[in-house]
Parts: structure tokens; C-alpha cells; sequence
């Protein structure tokens, strides 16, 4: 099971976890703005989801979005014990026993399907924010990180919080990017470009089969045709916490045909 931004939201993550654990799926793939936060409310939050997962034997993997505390993630990941001691890369964090966080550029493997995680955004709103109390600089990926991603060659799926660009990304994105609804200054509009751009390089980099992004909080598909690429791709965008398609459930014998 994918699932879409929660922002926190106990109660609506809370109806999801039940509802996802009733259907027997055992694993949820978080495409971001999960819910790490500082505080007490972060930690109230944190346990009230391992709770429910434990009651439902349920894992989360969290591809952390832009509204995390990445000051935290990137002070545990700078820990060499959450390191990888012969290539020095940053490990999966284990918040809980049933919820863990993935690093840029990880990489992992479900019944043979493989998987690149590459989080963060640009937040366009953060100039309404405070650094270091809900907002972080550390959310944009950096160009070291699309480099490191990219190395290990194609995936079945890649898991992304912010969107590829105009190009590649589905319509709704597209009419969101296009109008700008909200009215956000030019200047965070251009930081959040930056983002989207270093998430389509990776994105035509290892041409995967499905991309599946949340951050822009609607519900989309469609299929797309890579240069150079013999199969299509599906890129999914998820909405968010109270909107529809905020979980989305994949059957991973279709990722890639027999």
C-alpha cells in the first residue's frame, strides 16, 4: 500500500491504519510529509501510529516529504552507527518497531521488485514558516544526492515526494504548477523548481516503471513514454490527508510483466 501525505493528522492516520491492516497488507510505502516532528505533539503523534501498527502488524517505510524534521533526520543519519560501515551510506532510521524512514537514493527490494527512495521538497510556503521549528533548508535534495541516486542504474519503482517536471508530471500537477492557486511569491516558486528538477533528473535517469509522488495533494495518473525507454511509465500522484486518493494499494505483479 502507497499512501499520501498525513501531515500529522492522528485521527485521519489513525482510519487508515485500520483500514489497511483489515485488508491483511502488511507493508506501507509513505510517500512523505509523514509526520516527523519536533515536540511533544511529534512524539504523541509518532507512538500513537506504532500503537496501531503493532496492533495490526503493520510496517511503515516513510520517504520523508518537505514537512519533516530533517534537522533531526540529518543529525542521525551524520551518526556513523546509522551508516553503512563499508560504503559510508546513510542507513534506514528505525523511529519505532514498526516505522522506519528511509534515506535519499535508498534502494530496496519486495519480491524482486526494486525500489529507489529519493525524498524531500521545496516548500513553497516557507516564508510563512520559522527555520528550525517547521521548516528545515536540509528538505531539498542536493545535487550530491541525485548523483548517488542515479548511480545504481534502473528500478522497477521510484518512490518520490515532489513531482518531475511539467514534462512527465500528471495533469492536475500540471494545472496546479500552471495557475499557482495559492498565490506564492516568485521566489519560493523558484526554489521549489530546483526541487522538481532534480527529482526528473532522477526520474529519467532509472526509468522506472511506476512513479508514485505525493506533495501537491491531488489524486492523478498517467502513463508516460521515457526517450530511449522500451516500456511505459505510470506516475501516480497521491492527495493528502481528507482528499481522495490518499491511499493507493499496488499488486506488484503488475509492475513488471511476466
Amino acid at each position: 500500500m502507497f499512501a499520501g501525505d498525513w501531515h500529522g493528522n492522528l485521527p485521519w492516520a489513525t482510519s487508515r491504519l485500520q483500514s489497511i491492516g483489515s485488508s491483511r497488507a502488511t507493508t506501507i510505502l509513505h510517500v512523505g510529509d509523514f509526520g516527523i516532528w519536533p515536540g511533544s505533539s511529534g512524539k504523541r503523534y509518532l507512538q500513537a501510529v506504532e500503537n496501531t501498527c503493532a496492533r495490526y502488524d503493520l510496517n511503515i517505510m516513510i520517504t520523508p516529504g518537505n514537512h519533516e524534521d530533517w534537522a533531526r533526520l540529518t543529525t542521525l543519519w551524520a551518526n556513523p552507527k546509522r551508516r553503512d560501515p563499508g560504503t559510508g551510506e546513510a542507513l534506514p532510521l528505525r523511529l519505532t518497531d514498526h516505522v522506519q524512514v528511509l534515506p535519499r537514493g535508498h534502494r530496496f527490494t519486495i519480491d524482486e521488485t526494486t525500489f529507489l527512495s529519493f525524498g524531500g521538497a521545496a516548500s513553497v510556503d516557507r516564508h510563512l514558516r520559522t527555520e528550525g521549528l517547521d521548516w528545515w533548508p536540509e528538505e531539498m535534495p542536493s545535487e550530491t544526492d541525485v548523483e548517488s541516486a542515479v548511480v545504481g542504474g534502473p528500478v522497477d519503482v521510484l518512490i518520490t515526494h515532489d513531482t518531475p517536471e511539467s514534462e512527465w508530471c500528471v495533469p492536475a500537477v500540471r494545472e496546479t504548477l500552471a495557475r499557482n492557486p495559492h498565490g506564492w511569491p516568485q521566489d519560493s516558486l523558484a526554489w521549489a523548481a530546483v526541487s522538481q528538477s532534480r527529482v526528473n533528473r532522477v526520474f529519467e535517469a532509472v526509468r522506472p516503471r511506476l512513479l508514485v509522488h505525493g506533495h501537491h495533494h491531488v489524486w492523478d495518473d498517467r502513463g508516460v513514454q521515457l526517450p530511449g525507454v522500451a516500456h511505459q511509465t505510470r506516475v501516480v500522484s497521491l492527495g493528502a490527508d481528507g482528499e481522495p486518493g490518499n491511499v493507493w494499494r499496488l499488486d506488484l505483479d503488475t509492475v513488471v510483466p511476466a
